[in-house]
């Protein structure tokens, strides 16, 4: 098995999100200052947290450490591309959350949230290049609405959209017994 920073879903972690996101707050501190700046630098990073609670849930509670759950997303990500019967929804990455992310910033009008909002936006600009340029774009659902319809839809068809993540898991209990 590839280790997980030396594959390209590592290197898209640290170089697009750890990376550029850092560049990009430099220049981000220039207009709204060093807090803002952080803000949006760690909301970069953040926003992922949500694979982690889909490592949980699909653990069942059963795995929390950091190895397994970067085993675990990386045998997802390896064994996804060419499967057109894989679906996944990230709630930090969906519509309806940029939408209320957008909201809490109008209504609100704090910087730091400004910043989480441009960190939020950037993380997934560099997400929708890596998952294109893998060829993986449509495996992750962007709303919630369309996550149920397309799930619904592989499950009409008799396709279990959950098993990718189930043999993953089970390939993660294989490497730690």
């Amino acid at each position: 098995m590839t280790f997980w920073f030396k594959s390209s879903l590592g290197n898209h972690v640290l170089r697009d999100h750890a990376g550029m996101g850092g560049i990009c707050a430099l220049v981000f501190a220039y207009f709204m200052g060093p807090l803002p700046a952080i803000t949006f630098w760690l909301t970069t990073l953040l926003v992922d947290v949500d694979h982690y609670l889909q490592f949980l849930v699909y653990g069942r509670l059963r795995h929390w450490s950091l190895p397994k759950f970067l085993n675990f997303h990386l045998y997802l990500f390896e064994n996804v591309r060419g499967n057109d019967k894989f679906l996944t929804v990230h709630v930090f990455h969906t519509v309806e959350f940029f939408t209320f992310a957008t909201a809490a910033c109008v209504l609100l009008d704090a910087p730091l949230l400004w910043g989480c909002l441009a960190g939020l936006l950037t993380h997934l600009v560099t997400d929708f290049w890596h998952l294109k340029r893998y060829g993986i774009y449509g495996r992750r659902a962007n709303s919630y609405i369309e996550y149920f319809r397309r799930f619904n839809s592989l499950k009409n068809a008799g396709i279990d959209a959950d098993a990718p993540f189930r043999d993953s898991i089970k390939n993660l209990e294989s490497l730690y017994p």
